[in-house]
């Protein structure tokens, strides 16, 4: 078993990693069939969210990382227990949580961005861009 650069088992890391990607995957985020419109964006979010927890676990170890899924399963199912923990968590884990929160939110933001800009590009080239537009609609008046 190999050590990583805190002195966390990168097996163990990538165990906790393997067992949230597997969470995650059985979630269904509404695609169905027909595909649902945000399906590419919960995907890259998801994609994005694995890679931060492979980052947490060998950059601070699995323990932050087992944290921070803890806290987002409580959260989702009894939010009094999920404070309770948070009260008891010392100030350097915390700081710690709160970093990886919102590294998470981050990613997760710059995710739809592109997601937005994706659509603004393909609504553009469907439909001629706005100058084209203007166009037509001064060549109808």
């Amino acid at each position: 078993m190999s050590q990583g650069e805190f002195g966390t088992s990168q097996d163990d890391a990538a165990s906790v990693v393997a067992q949230i990607e597997a969470e995650e995957s059985t979630i269904d985020d509404g695609a169905g069939a027909g595909g649902h419109p945000d399906s590419g964006l919960r995907r890259q979010i998801r994609e994005l969210g694995a890679l931060l927890g492979q980052t947490l676990a060998r950059q601070e170890g699995s323990d932050l990382l087992e944290l921070v899924e803890e806290i987002r399963r409580t959260v989702r199912s009894d939010p009094g227990a999920a404070a309770a923990r948070l009260s008891s968590i010392d100030l350097t884990t915390a700081t710690l949580l709160a970093r990886a929160y919102s590294i998470y939110f981050d990613l997760a933001n710059i995710a739809e961005q592109v997601e937005r800009s994706r659509d603004v590009l393909a609504n553009r080239a469907a439909s001629g861009g706005p100058l084209r537009l203007v166009v037509e609609a001064a060549t109808r008046a």
